[in-house]
């Protein structure tokens, strides 16, 4: 999975590898370097690479999601802007809805959860929850991106960031740190008001 990334950046891009101005080195350095697509390398990437890491970053080895992740966040560099929202995003939005259920309960009631989860989660309901906590590192990175404009800023305040405070309401604990843990990436794609407006009164008691 950790080498589908520069496979897909020299498919892709026609002006980087042997010969040409800048190596894969050099591009996965600077993100920012001029890219000159290629359009039939870039449709396979676009479907058939993705979907191939959409089945790796569901694996049941933890490793092997989370170099299919890395290579999804990494990949989000070095397609259009444009394209993002319909390639790459729906892939950890998908992951963070496989749950069982999101009714909302009480901090007592999510503590006698947990407790119940540790003692009596099945090796199903487990893996399930660690593809939550998959899709909050993944949307992690994605809103990062937004910081400088990778990705558009819009993209992260109207879909990652709903999706990342509803993985903070999640029945699971595990779950719900590792979307705390990625609140402060997010926050660098979005506003002062957005934190204020949208944020802060998630976490209001």
């Amino acid at each position: 999975a950790s080498q589908l990334l520069p496979l897909s950046i020299v498919s892709m891009i026609r002006n980087v590898g042997v010969g040409q101005k800048h190596s894969v080195a050099d591009m996965l350095e600077d993100k920012s370097l001029p890219k000159i697509y290629d359009s039939e390398g870039y449709k396979v990437v676009t479907t058939a690479v993705v979907s191939h890491l959409q089945v790796l970053v569901m694996d049941a080895d933890v490793d092997v999601r989370r170099s299919a992740s890395d290579s999804l966040a990494g990949l989000a560099f070095y397609i259009r802007r444009d394209d993002v929202a319909t390639v790459i995003l729906p892939i950890p939005l998908r992951l963070s809805q496989q749950q069982p259920g999101n009714n909302a309960q009480s901090t007592k009631g999510k503590k006698n959860r947990d407790q119940q989860q540790q003692q009596q989660q099945t090796p199903e309901e487990g893996l399930t929850e660690e593809l939550r906590i998959t899709a909050a590192n993944l949307l992690a990175e994605l809103g990062g991106a937004g910081e400088n404009d990778s990705i558009p800023r819009s993209l992260v305040r109207e879909m990652i960031l709903p999706a990342v405070l509803s993985l903070c309401r999640d029945p699971g604990f595990r779950v719900r740190r590792a979307a705390a843990q990625a609140l402060p990436r997010v926050l660098g794609g979005t506003s002062v008001e957005d934190a204020r407006n949208t944020i802060l009164p998630a976490f209001e008691i």
